[in-house]
């Protein structure tokens, strides 16, 4: 075996990241960084609850994760997104200190693009944009606060770089931005959310409209471009997709009792909204 080093010293987690709602971090996590081949120890998970508090009003507590391979060490503390380094000497390091940051409330408004008209999204979720790899948490989603009035969301991160990502209900589609969080006790952000692309699905058989019923299984795909289908929506007549994004889609409708099998059919969506009609031929 590889020799090993003693890893141990103060974890700081302020209390704000306790406070209610709350969000709940459990564990440090130290990972050694590097591919190379180490017949050692390179990896301690420690859960907060068994770490000896030293100072309440600060959230400081000891840490001993035993020995390990020496090397740079990534750290974090789940749920809280917030990634740090810290190098463990071959002579064993028991002084190290671990300082996770205050969260940032991050006050996320929704608007639609192009307009600013506020949108109430289903969900806003946010994960860490970490340097090194992304082995990490996704960051957390129980301090999480809606204020439908104002279409905001509001969320606890950590400062540094976030990805955020807003889910809705049709007849928009998602939305992604990636925003620098400074170290205070606010910040607040316009995410804006773009308009869905339709494509509209009726099935055809000469000069006769086929009904289409919500009970039929319609596979649509992309095959390139940076959309997918979110929803759909039937009015018995045809049918609705909602797409991300433009591009490439393969749609296939299955098999219709009484007609023969239709080939699958590839359509290029990139307005606002695009039609489909698919041929069928009676048995």
């Amino acid at each position: 075996p590889d020799p090993e080093a003693p890893l141990a010293g103060l974890l700081e987690l302020p209390p704000r990241w306790f406070e209610s709602p709350p969000v709940r971090p459990r564990q440090l996590v130290l990972r050694r960084e590097g591919e190379e081949e180490v017949r050692a120890r390179r990896e301690a998970t420690l859960l907060l609850r068994n770490l000896e508090t030293v100072d309440a009003r600060r959230g400081t507590h000891r840490f001993d994760a035993g020995t390990l391979a020496p090397g740079t060490y990534v750290w974090g503390v789940d749920e809280t997104g917030y990634e740090g380094t810290v190098v463990l000497p071959p002579e064993g390091r028991t002084d190290a200190r671990l300082v996770v940051p205050p969260p940032t409330e991050l006050i996320v408004r929704c608007v639609e693009r192009g307009t600013g008209v506020p949108v109430d999204v289903n969900d806003v979720t946010w994960r860490p944009v970490l340097a090194v790899g992304d082995r990490r948490t996704l960051g957390s989603f129980e301090w999480h606060h809606v204020d439908p009035a104002r279409s905001t969301h509001a969320l606890l991160v950590p400062p540094g770089v976030v990805l955020l990502t807003s889910f809705s209900r049709p007849p928009y589609g998602l939305a992604t931005k990636t925003v620098q969080v400074p170290r205070a006790a606010r910040h607040e952000v316009d995410l804006e959310v773009p308009r869905a692309l339709r494509l509209h699905l009726s099935l055809r058989c000469g000069e006769t409209s086929v009904p289409l019923d919500g009970t039929l299984e319609v596979r649509v795909e992309r095959v390139e471009g940076g959309g997918r289908p979110r929803a759909s929506s039937t009015n018995g007549v045809g049918k609705t997709y909602y797409l991300d994004g433009p591009g490439r889609y393969v749609v296939d409708v299955g098999r219709i009792v009484g007609f023969l099998d239709p080939a699958p059919v590839e359509v290029h969506v990139e307005g606002e909204s695009s039609e489909l009609v698919v041929p069928l031929v009676a048995e």
